[in-house]
Order: C-alpha cells, then structure tokens, then sequence
C-alpha cells in the first residue's frame, strides 16, 4: 500500500469515524420492513420468467407504452394477453405436464 493511500484511508476514517461493534449491529436486520421496496406494489401470485424474440421495434413500443403509463413492461404484457382472450376466446385450461 502506497503512502497516498494509506491517507486517503486516514482520511475516511476521520470523515466517517470508526465502524460500529458487533454488539451495535446485533439484531439490525430484524428491524427492517418486511414490506418490499417502497412504491411498488407486489403480486401474491407466483410469477416466472418468460423469453421471447420479438422485433426490436416492437420491445421499443413496449418500453415507451410502459415509461409513458408508469408501468412495467410485464404488465403491458399481461393486459395485452387479457384483450386478446377477450377478442379471441379464454385459452383453455390443459393439465399441467411434468417438466424434465
């Protein structure tokens, strides 16, 4: 370690002041809010990841749809599927099959 460095590191110190004990952190993860990142609401339902290939334009719509709306391109997403059953028809509910 260079002579620089070593009083930056002296400098945080005096700046920040000596790292709390042990025995001050204790029990801090207790306390935090089991509520999720605040102003985001959170889905019950169990969600799963979906990859498709679609034309960049057609991403870029999606992402302008969703900044312009406030919303997330998931959910631009799933209203798009909820209009087309609803013009085409509810896709039918099949047994789920084992995945390997």
């Amino acid at each position: 370690m260079s002579a620089r460095d070593a009083a930056q590191k002296l400098k945080l110190k005096e700046l920040f002041g000596a790292p709390p004990s042990r025995e001050d952190v204790k029990n801090n993860l207790g306390n935090v809010s089991t509520k999720g990142r605040p102003g985001r609401k959170r889905n019950a339902e169990k969600m799963a990841q979906l990859n498709l290939r679609v034309p960049e334009e057609l991403k870029h719509r999606v992402r302008i749809l969703a900044a312009r709306d406030r919303r997330e391109m998931s959910e631009i997403v799933i209203e798009a599927i909820k209009l087309y059953e609803a013009h085409y028809g509810v896709a039918p509910v099949l047994e789920p099959t084992r995945e390997s």
